[in-house]
């Protein structure tokens, strides 16, 4: 009973502590020497975290709050969404690499606009192992000074966080190569981001206060720069690896300089200037080395230099909607010229008309593309191309050894247009919050797709049914929907015979096809809040399911006889007994993690000692009033929460008896 007074003391200490860091303003030392361990540290958060184990490999999903650590247990990657406080000990944790925020909060009250919200790093952090930070519509309106001290940062994303400065000592992260700093509120850059030696990809876009890139000129290492919808009103200047540029939506007249960029490589040059108010283009434009795509769309242009017409490498010029007075003259000598030039893509408002006919229902003629390139120049709106070690929230796309498209994110944009189903060498295509209305999934469509295409993922997006054509998709090795609405699942999933990973969260499912037991290639099943689906016995003697993650759902029995499973989440659910137990992963022998808290559950079988290597065990939040004796018999159970239950002091007594003998390396809760 004395460990049950030290425990519940723990827990009064780690209440009292939430709202102390809660009330801790900005600038104050954080003592993290005061944390043992980082288990210590979690405790001080206000929200719980569900952790994956070590042992699993599957891609991180970022619609819900998540963690990894590694083997002894060190937080290496957080995942936090939709958290009302977030508190500064985050930053106490000495592993963390990845760091991923959405739509929380490092301060409890974010109503006054006149009020800064810095990160909360202050001296005396411990997290100088953090390599990516990514933070989204999120209060941090500025980055203090210790923000320098994160030498090994290499990726920094802020989005919507109402940014108005970045400190002069980012120029000390000598490791950052990924900037993204959208949706701020920036009117200078520092000068010392051109001590960033390694930064390659630059993205400020939507930055409506900036008027100037003059604090870039000069950086030798910067090859992708994104600034579109901003104020910028002159290019930068001599930036030597530069290969693509994309200024679309800004206060450009001219395009002088533009012979000092990318002159010291040989990659093709994408620029994108469509949307300023340019009147003129420079003759140094022929300097420009390996020019391949050329946007200049609306603007106010009269004519084009007689020197574009000698630039043997470019192959898609789009010049619509200027200020030309002789389109007759244009298309008697420019387009002459420029197909003599093997130009394969020539755009003067007909692309337009071709993508609206196209949308309306016209038949799709990808006979009429002759590569990816020309597909892309389709879009709507610019795709920039990210190498294999870059990340992005936006749109991007990754291309494969022999340049066709393999990998293609539609992020944020109006509608997914049809002829990305042109794209017939597509392995991964991610949608997120992009309208489908324009993307018919009929069976002439998913067959173009369904050669090639092994990760499917849509979030965020409306789609309440899957068309039974999906089945068609028969190479698909990993599906994921989050938040579409989606309301049930067709039969034909059964074809899916390469499915691995199935991911269906924040969905609306009543119940799940029969079917599904026919994917014996299935080994992630995900179907987080699923408030409606009351069942999961269609994955019944799946032979190869391994994780299983059914929390905050409506679920009232235990899943039957899946051999393979070692790792089972059922947190919030309607569970009365764990009935059945013994059927789940009594085929291998890696150590099982099973989460039943917060469920009803008022009886555990004597049966759960017949479970290989049960290694935690979570029924907390639950009606028990007693633990089956063979429990206490467990020779490889080193996790065991069983708080807030029903228990009488003297069953409460039995497991601080039990257990005590092993505390050293046996952690529990009552």
């Amino acid at each position: 009973m004395k460990n049950i007074g030290l425990l519940l003391l723990l827990t009064c200490i780690i209440q009292v502590q939430g709202v102390l860091f809660e009330a801790t303003s900005p600038g104050t030392k954080l003592d993290c020497a005061a944390y043992a361990n980082d288990q210590e540290i979690l405790a001080t958060f206000p929200f719980s975290i569900p952790f994956l184990p070590w042992t699993d490999y599957s891609p991180t999903e970022y619609d819900k709050t998540s963690g990894r650590w590694d083997f002894f247990q060190r937080v290496y990657e957080l995942v936090i969404v939709n958290e009302n406080f977030i508190p500064s000990t985050i930053f106490c944790l000495r592993s963390l690499q990845n760091l991923y925020i959405r739509n929380s909060s490092f301060y409890t009250d974010n109503h006054d606009i006149n009020t800064n919200f810095p990160l909360p790093i202050s001296t005396g952090h411990s997290v100088y192992s953090l390599t990516s930070l990514r933070i989204y519509d999120t209060p941090v309106t500025y980055l203090p000074e210790e923000f320098g001290s994160l030498f090994n940062l290499e990726t920094l994303e802020l989005s919507n966080t109402g940014l108005i400065s970045l400190p002069d000592n980012i120029g000390r992260l000598t490791s950052l190569n990924h900037l993204s700093l959208i949706h701020q509120q920036l009117s200078i850059l520092p000068k010392t981001l051109v001590n960033l030696e390694r930064l390659f990809y630059l993205e400020i876009s939507h930055n409506p206060k900036l008027h100037s890139l003059e604090s870039l000129n000069g950086h030798r290492s910067i090859g992708i720069l994104i600034v579109n919808h901003c104020e910028i009103e002159y290019l930068p200047d001599d930036l030597p690896n530069l290969s693509q540029l994309y200024l679309s939506y800004n206060k450009l007249t001219d395009l002088d300089g533009i012979g000092n960029l990318g002159y010291s490589t040989e990659l093709k040059k994408i620029f994108y200037f469509d949307n300023n108010q340019i009147q003129s283009i420079s003759t140094g434009i022929r300097n420009v080395k390996n020019l391949h795509t050329l946007n200049l769309a609306r603007n106010e242009l009269t004519k084009l230099p007689s020197v574009i017409f000698n630039i043997s490498t470019m192959r898609y010029l789009d010049i619509k909607d200027n200020d030309f007075n002789k389109f007759d003259h244009l298309q008697n000598n420019t387009m002459q010229k420029l197909v003599l030039l093997l130009v394969l893509s020539y755009i003067i408002g007909i692309q337009g008309t071709v993508l609206e006919k196209t949308q309306a229902g016209t038949t799709l003629d990808c006979s009429a593309y002759a590569n990816d390139q020309e597909i892309l120049a389709t879009f709507p709106f610019s795709v920039p191309y990210l190498t294999w070690q870059d990340q992005s929230s936006n749109t991007f796309a990754r291309l494969g050894s022999d340049d066709h498209v393999v990998y293609l994110q539609i992020s944020n944009e109006k509608f997914v247009p049809s002829t990305v189903l042109c794209l017939s060498n597509l392995q991964t295509f991610l949608i997120r919050n992009t309208s489908l209305s324009q993307l018919t999934l009929d069976n002439n469509s998913i067959q173009r797709l369904g050669s090639s295409l092994y990760n499917l993922g849509i979030f965020d997006t409306p789609i309440s049914h899957l068309p039974k054509e999906i089945g068609n998709l028969t190479r698909l090795m990993t599906l994921t929907l989050s938040n579409n609405g989606l309301v049930e699942l067709p039969d034909t999933i059964e074809h899916l015979g390469w499915l691995l990973e199935l991911h269906l969260s924040y969905q609306k499912l009543t119940s799940l096809p029969l079917t599904i037991s026919k994917l014996h290639s299935l080994l992630t099943v995900e179907l987080l809040y699923n408030p409606n689906l009351h069942s999961v016995q269609s994955l019944n003697n799946l032979p190869n399911l391994s994780n299983l993650f059914v929390s905050h759902s409506s679920v009232d029995n235990l899943p039957r006889n899946l051999p393979q499973l070692y790792e089972l989440y059922m947190s919030y659910n309607n569970l009365t007994d764990l009935n059945g137990i013994e059927t789940l992963g009594n085929g291998n022998s890696y150590t099982k993690s099973f989460y039943f808290n917060n469920n009803h559950i008022k009886s555990i079988p004597s049966e759960i000692s017949q479970i290989n290597n049960l290694f935690t065990l979570n029924v907390a939040h639950n009606e028990l009033t007693n633990i089956p004796k063979e429990l206490f018999d467990s020779k490889t159970l080193r996790n065991l929460d069983v708080t807030h239950n029903l228990f009488p002091s003297t069953i409460l007594h039995d497991i601080d008896e039990k257990f005590k003998v092993n505390k050293a390396i046996f952690t529990y809760s009552i």
